[in-house]
């Protein structure tokens, strides 16, 4: 059952959307075709990324005193870190930062944010079937964690290319949490109601994902599998390297070309 909070929510991104034109105007949130990878003939609104940010704040700020699903600092350093990936993606929307100075910013902040709650930092690496040997990471364990969050804002951001593709591969990695743990928690069943919607825009050409929302998407689903994994451990290391293997060997065909 959808908690009536949260179908709330829901409902407010939904009728947020209806004023596309005005607020991509207002906010300069626009895809223009200027390069040769770009295959669309007109500017495209890239809201998504806008209504993704918006739904996760409205449920980070609501976890605190509704629904308990995180703790109070872990709530605080995802509303910083999708709020910064947000920004940083909304100027390289539309200044086209150079993936030098995007990767300096983006290991900065990680570096700062991410070691100020352990759940958020692997210290270790536990298998499911290749070894009942458990790997301690010791003092490379943010370097490690950082470089994992940093790959894959990268696949996120190289599979973002036809409509569609990006975001229903993040609804895929948000399902494969609730379906291994049995339940859906209520941030779960939120993003994929509004990865549902933005979906639908995306693949009717009204609305992309652009950059910003690449890069909260990115960081809120990779720290997410990383506090799940600490917290809960609903996968361990094999079972989610398995999960992302393919899309992994994807991203390193497209470097190679």
């Amino acid at each position: 059952n959808i908690d009536l909070k949260i179908l709330i929510i829901f409902l407010s991104i939904i009728f947020l959307s209806f004023f596309i034109k005005k607020i991509s105007k207002y906010l300069n949130l626009y895809d223009i075709p200027n390069s040769k990878r770009k295959i669309h003939q007109k500017p495209i609104s890239t809201i998504n990324g806008l209504l993704i940010l918006l739904t996760l704040n409205i449920y980070f700020l609501l976890d605190i005193v509704l629904f308990n699903e995180f703790y109070f600092k872990i709530n605080i350093i995802f509303l910083f870190l999708i709020n910064i990936f947000y920004f940083m993606g909304y100027i390289d929307d539309i200044k086209d930062l150079s993936p030098l100075k995007k990767s300096i910013i983006i290991f900065l902040i990680l570096l700062i944010l991410i070691p100020l709650d352990e759940n958020l930092i692997l210290k270790s690496l536990i298998f499911e079937n290749l070894t009942n040997k458990e790997i301690d990471l010791n003092q490379s364990s943010v370097f490690v964690t950082v470089f994992f969050i940093y790959i894959f804002y990268n696949f996120l951001n190289f599979i973002d290319g036809l409509n569609g593709i990006a975001v229903s591969v993040a609804i895929f990695f948000i399902s494969i949490l609730g379906l291994n743990r049995g339940i859906f928690l209520n941030h779960e069943i939120l993003i994929i109601l509004t990865l549902l919607y933005c979906l639908i825009l995306n693949i009717n050409n009204i609305s992309f994902l652009g950059n910003s929302g690449v890069a909260v998407l990115g960081v809120f689903i990779s720290t997410l599998y990383i506090a799940e994994y600490n917290l809960n451990k609903t996968l361990l290391s094999d079972e989610i390297f398995l999960i992302f293997f393919i899309p992994g060997i994807d991203m390193t065909r497209l470097v190679i070309s």
